[in-house]
């Protein structure tokens, strides 16, 4: 025989549903019948956060402390109903509620007097049926979409709206009207002007064939567009328009934002604390507890952010005024011990101050960084940083990065053969400027265009960096075409480029390398070695670079060894000087 279960109100808890609806069961003791177990899978594949509750007080205790950016889906018997939907009916987070247990004309006697109460009837059965048909509308309709309003200069706003998309506007009219009645919401309907090929990346995507409303013409927007507000207007029918257009991000009102949100919160990097952090930063802590709590759940023991999301949530708990909590959580934090690596600590308190640092093929990883950040590059102020072939990832990255201007004496740095990729180069190339490294080595990395378009705009600005070794690594046409905008443009101190091994950079590329050669006057060295360019090609830049004097331009493995240092003359002096 089977035991009943005891769902008990303090046995949950609402951080624990990252979703936007939740379904709640309330009736006395629906527990005793095996068939109302079966209901409950029922109602969980409907909407998976489900809550069954016999004590009328407990249900309305957790329905009232719901976060009112979520939407609460009630089922409850007639009996209870006639006591707790007067007294919840006008609390946002209510979506729909539905009766079940009389007779119609008895339910009808109270239930409509409460727009919110979609279906009274005698068999539970009957509402599943029901529920299930209305969710896949409600689900459309009432989803709330969190907007990040900000300007050039500043965030100026943050909102939550309800927000449904489609390209055919008598569709969209329709679900206008059809949502559920909420108090002190607006009906607004988002005009938007996008088009197909804007910027480097594809921006939204036709999904019609895919949906599961055929009628309708929909299209998905990439995560994170960015769109600029055009027009706000109030037509008779009490609707609000919002007219916007879907922005680039190459437009130059935009490149210096989107360049401090990539470092911020490391954009392209899809990770829950990611995501928690931007909820906190947009003022969604209900929401930001939730993945914070389920974060801190699911991190190993031992993990170096453990730390930092203890601390972020007692951050979160304090905005929100529960400073007991924060407080609880501040404790936990303290709780936990720092990572360490005693002969990666050893082997930097070895090496003398101004000195280079060589810490290749050591094996280290991105809890490491913050070892090497603080004692190699604050304490130490090593004039280079050998990082070659370890196991280091966009995650460490950013402590890196932002360790760079505190050290005024470190001038190469080699982050050769790890794993940095597009989202690591970001953060170098937001913080070299700000730093007095001269020669930055990233070969074999697996960066690809986007990332040759960070280091691009890094080099705009760059008015120190001589040497850029890119060497076995993803660059393509694109790639070469954002180096060669910036390197006949703006920068007049770079000497030497590596694109050795690119085995993406072909034909195509030859325009591009060609205007390096013909309009930079600076650079003295341009490996392309080994590439993929025909015979034919090679010959015309060739042709090219021996009208400039003293020019190196290497376009075989046999001029110089795989692993070679830089080329250039007064590179080499560098080099011996820091041996």
């Amino acid at each position: 025989m089977d035991t009943a279960i005891n769902y008990d109100y303090d046995s949950f808890t609402h951080s624990e549903n990252l979703e936007t609806f939740g379904l709640i069961w309330l009736d006395v003791n629906p527990n005793n019948m095996e068939k109302n177990r079966n209901t409950e899978q029922q109602m969980r594949d409907i909407i998976n956060h489900f809550r069954k509750f016999e004590d009328l007080d407990r249900c309305e205790e957790y329905i009232e402390k719901t976060s009112k950016e979520d939407r609460l889906v009630l089922i409850v018997s007639d009996e209870l109903g006639r006591e707790l939907v007067p007294r919840i009916h006008r609390l946002q987070q209510v979506s729909s509620i539905y009766v079940y247990g009389m007779n119609n004309t008895a339910n009808g006697r109270w239930t409509s007097q409460f727009a919110k109460i979609k279906v009274s009837t005698v068999q539970l059965d009957e509402l599943l049926v029901q529920i299930k048909s209305d969710q896949r509308l409600r689900a459309r309709v009432q989803e709330p979409f969190s907007v990040h309003i900000f300007s050039t200069g500043c965030v100026s706003d943050k909102s939550t709206i309800e927000i449904n998309g489609h390209t055919n506007r008598e569709v969209a009219d329709i679900y206008l009207y059809r949502g559920d009645s909420i108090d002190n919401l607006e009906v607004v309907l988002f005009e938007i002007d996008a088009t197909p090929h804007a910027g480097s990346t594809k921006p939204f995507a036709n999904i019609s064939p895919y949906s599961n409303f055929p009628e309708e013409s929909e299209v998905l927007f990439t995560l994170g567009s960015i769109f600029r507000l055009i027009s706000i207007s109030a037509g008779d029918d009490k609707l609000w328009v919002i007219r916007m257009e879907l922005c680039t991000d190459d437009e130059h009102s935009m490149k210096y934002v989107l360049r401090e949100m990539r470092n911020k919160y490391r954009t392209g990097e899809t990770s829950l604390h990611v995501f928690a952090k931007l909820l906190a930063e947009m003022g969604k802590f209900d929401m930001a507890e939730k993945c914070y709590r389920r974060l801190h759940n699911e991190i190993p023991s031992g993990d170096p952010s453990q730390k930092d999301v203890c601390n972020e949530l007692a951050t979160v708990f304090s905005q929100k005024g529960e400073f007991n909590l924060s407080m609880e959580w501040r404790v936990k934090a303290s709780k936990i011990h720092e990572y360490r690596n005693l002969r990666l600590e050893e082997k930097i308190s070895k090496c003398e101050e101004h000195s280079a640092v060589f810490l290749r093929n050591c094996r280290l990883c991105d809890r490491d960084m913050k070892i090497v950040a603080q004692r190699a590059i604050v304490v130490k102020k090593c004039n280079f940083l050998d990082l070659t072939n370890n196991n280091i990832t966009p995650e460490g990255l950013p402590i890196l990065a932002n360790a760079l201007h505190h050290n005024r004496k470190l001038e190469k740095l080699d982050l050769s053969y790890n794993t940095i990729s597009d989202i690591g180069v970001s953060f170098i190339a937001h913080s070299i400027n700000n730093s007095t490294v001269t020669i930055l080595v990233l070969n074999r990395n697996c960066i690809t265009d986007e990332g040759a378009r960070y280091l691009a705009e890094m080099l705009k600005t760059s008015r120190i960096l001589v040497y850029l070794g890119l060497h076995s690594n993803l660059i393509g046409e694109q790639g070469v075409k954002y180096l060669a905008d910036a390197l006949t443009t703006c920068n007049t101190t770079l000497k030497e480029l590596s694109l050795r091994s690119n085995k993406f950079l072909r034909d195509s590329s030859i325009d591009s390398l060609f205007a390096i050669l013909k309009y930079n006057n600076a650079l003295d060295t341009l490996d392309v070695s080994d590439c993929n360019i025909s015979t034919v090609g090679i010959a015309r830049l060739q042709d090219k670079a021996k009208q400039k004097s003293g020019f190196h331009f290497v376009t075989s493995t046999k001029e110089t060894r795989h692993d070679s240092p830089p080329a250039s003359s007064w590179v080499k002096v560098f080099l011996s000087r820091i041996k």
